[in-house]
């Protein structure tokens, strides 16, 4: 076989078998053991700041016009407090 520069654009295409399909599993916990980690980490990390700032909201809507994405959008899911809503529930769920 003969060499080749590295910038021949002339010369024979080497071909690459096509990888496999990975799929992270994130090592060999079962799905509900990562949930059950997921859950007790945000726990964990929930701090009485941010529980005070969960708890106090009182919908008013004023840090609408603060979010960037609501402002070019103007979609209301948007709007800050819908996007932390499931973050709210978690907290309420599991701190009683």
């Amino acid at each position: 076989m003969t060499e080749l520069h590295p910038l021949e654009t002339q010369g024979p295409r080497l071909t690459v078998a096509k990888p496999e399909r990975r799929i992270d599993r994130q090592g060999e916990m079962t799905d509900e053991e990562r949930l059950r980690r997921a859950v007790t980490s945000f726990v964990r990390d929930t701090y009485a700041d941010t529980a005070v700032w969960l708890e106090s909201c009182v919908h008013c809507g004023q840090c609408a016009e603060a979010c960037h994405f609501y402002v070019q959008t103007q979609n209301p899911r948007y709007i800050p407090i819908h996007k932390l809503e499931l973050f709210r529930r978690a907290y309420r769920r599991e701190m009683g």
